[in-house]
């Protein structure tokens, strides 16, 4: 299958079942604050579905008159532990309170946080030193780090690399495969890039994803297709 079919084929929830699932998570979050007392109504149509599945919460912060969004949380995982409605309730539930990367979500934070969802699946083992196939900002990735795999987010993958200069400015974001390989190994995985290390000879993965995001606490869900922006066709043609 080619890889456009491919990202046009992974759309495991249209945009309406999106909405539902980021308010259900919300929802969830909210309950166990006590802000309020009923958790929101997933369709049936997702209630027997089987998906990797995490939640990521951002908070809105004022850095020096710059408004920003920082992560405060990311917690899920890219295979399904039982159906989509208790593993996304738990990843909701994870990732604002027992990430211990960041501190729990507290009741006055709840308003300045937006939330997105990230479905993943059809994984299989790749070759990281080609990279073949890999589509960035569509693709995850699952990497051997010791004895357990680290997870890397497409979208994560990307905010990682502009935040090293502070936004888009109109240049894609990788100039090729190789500075895309260069970053991944630098920057994500294991600041080693260069050596023969066995993230690039030992088995890698990836996995395709569909993403929602609020763009506003509360506000509008949107489905995140960053694979679509042309800053990445330079890649994403060549794949």
């Amino acid at each position: 299958m080619a890889e456009k079919e491919l990202m046009e084929h992974f759309k495991p929830l249209s945009l309406e079942e999106g909405v539902a699932a980021v308010r259900f998570a919300r929802s969830v979050i909210e309950s166990r604050l006590g802000l309020t007392r009923s958790i929101g109504q997933l369709p049936p149509s997702l209630s027997s579905l089987r998906l990797g599945v995490w939640v990521t919460l951002e908070k809105i912060v004022n850095d020096r008159g710059i408004i920003k969004r920082v992560v405060k949380g990311s917690m899920g995982s890219p295979y399904p532990i039982n159906r989509f409605p208790m593993d996304l309730a738990l990843a909701a539930e994870y990732a604002a309170f027992n990430d211990r990367r960041h501190g729990p979500l507290m009741e006055a934070e709840v308003d300045r946080c937006v939330l997105e969802i990230t479905l993943a699946g059809n994984i299989r083992e790749m070759d990281l030193k080609s990279l073949d196939g890999f589509i960035p900002g569509f693709h995850g990735l699952l990497v051997r780090s010791g004895r357990s795999l680290k997870a890397v987010l497409p979208q994560r993958l990307i905010e990682e690399k502009l935040a090293e200069r502070e936004g888009y400015q109109g240049i894609p974001p990788f100039k090729d495969k190789n500075e895309l390989l260069s970053f991944i190994c630098n920057k994500l995985v294991v600041n080693e890039c260069g050596k023969n290390c066995e993230r690039c000879n030992g088995p890698v993965y990836m996995y395709d994803t569909q993403i929602f995001y609020e763009l506003e606490p509360r506000g509008a869900v949107v489905e995140r297709m960053l694979y679509r922006n042309k800053l990445f066709s330079n890649i994403n043609q060549k794949s």
